[in-house]
């Protein structure tokens, strides 16, 4: 992000917390904090009721945006398993005393004495 993108967002963030602070002193007295718009006194009751409105519609958001942070907090904690324990390492014997058959060998036996090669 380029210094000149920083100083807009910033910008627009100071400019969001004044508009945030603007609309709860219209909720507190819409009248006086109104009183600047030549509006009647039905389409100031209107505006309080769609600040009201909005402003709900915020602290929803913002209460899920804690809720989701609190969960993921959580899921952390709940569910960090520590490191496996594998044990001391030990060196591995350089001899090999006789051929390592293959995985899947077909004239190797299962438990039950059937040829594996047969499934």
């Amino acid at each position: 992000m380029s210094q000149t993108d920083f100083e807009k967002a910033k910008h627009r963030l100071a400019q969001a917390k004044q508009d945030i602070i603007w609309a709860i002193n219209v909720l507190d007295d819409a009248a006086k904090n109104l009183s600047d718009y030549k509006l009647t006194p039905e389409e100031v009751v209107q505006l309080g009721y769609q600040f009201q409105r909005d402003l709900q519609d915020i602290r929803k958001t913002l209460e899920q945006k804690t809720h989701l942070e609190k969960d993921l907090e959580s899921s952390k904690t709940k569910y960090s398993f520590p490191p496996p324990n594998i044990g001391e390492s030990r060196e591995i014997s350089p001899r090999i005393t006789g051929q390592i058959p293959p995985f899947d060998d077909p004239d190797e036996d299962n438990d039950m004495g059937v040829s594996r090669s047969l499934f």
